[in-house]
């Protein structure tokens, strides 16, 4: 007889690096030209808009890495590792 899964409505949490990785690189990618058509929108010169759009990358990675290690930290102590 075949085993029975007790939850059957419940999932694995496996892929969480891929799904971080995507949901970052959307993130980015969005907020940071959306910054750069801001400043190129707003008649800065072009090495403003040069250095906005790398001051926003930056502080878009820390900005998602922070945030993922929140994440991950409040996971694993909700699993109790």
């Amino acid at each position: 007889m075949p085993r029975r899964d007790p939850h059957p409505g419940h999932r694995s949490v496996s892929g969480g690096l891929t799904r971080a990785a995507v949901f970052g690189v959307n993130d980015g990618l969005v907020s940071n030209v959306s910054l750069i058509i801001g400043f190129a929108g707003g008649g800065a010169s072009a090495s403003i808009v040069r250095l906005a759009g790398i001051a926003g990358a930056v502080a878009g990675a820390v900005s998602m890495a922070a945030g993922e290690w929140v994440s991950i930290s409040a996971q694993n102590d909700l699993i109790g590792r």
